[in-house]
């Protein structure tokens, strides 16, 4: 992954760790599988 990408997708957890990999996925504009 991109160093930005990690970088938004550990904001994002920061906020919330609880969310699916779909959700994460959703919100970062990625796939699912770009996630797990």
């Amino acid at each position: 992954m991109r160093k930005e990408l990690v970088q938004q997708l550990l904001r994002e957890l920061l906020k919330n760790s609880k969310r699916s990999d779909r959700e994460l996925a959703k919100v970062l504009n990625v796939s699912q599988p770009t996630i797990t």
